[in-house]
């Protein structure tokens, strides 16, 4: 799960990279990407994917209803959650070292 902003830099940045480095490489094995757009609409989500055209799932969460549950302030956030319902890793912000261990962490719990 990815939470995002459209206004936000780094959220500009990681995105591409979660369509190209995450998502095209898992998305046949038993793995889904949801990227929830903090702050948006679903109206403000459908033409910003439109402009984007991400294949991931993109999903608006406008009164931060799911962001909520997890956090109180800070985008790009990444929760990778495992088959069995569990938080398995969550990261603030985006470096790309990060996404190297993310990877990492996904090729475990899928293989």
């Amino acid at each position: 799960m990815v939470f995002f902003a459209t206004w936000c830099g780094p959220c500009m940045k990681e995105l591409p990279r979660v369509e190209t480095e995450i998502w095209q490489k898992y998305k046949s094995e038993d793995f889904l990407v949801v990227a929830l757009g903090r702050d948006h609409s679903m109206e403000e989500i459908k033409k910003f994917n439109e402009m984007k055209g991400f294949s991931f799932l993109l999903a608006p969460d406008q009164k931060h209803e799911i962001y909520g549950k997890f956090f109180n302030q800070y985008i790009p956030r990444n929760v990778l959650i495992s088959k069995e319902g569990k938080i398995i890793y969550q990261k603030q912000g985006y470096r790309e070292e990060d996404a190297k261990n993310l990877k990492k962490l996904i090729e475990r719990e899928i293989m």
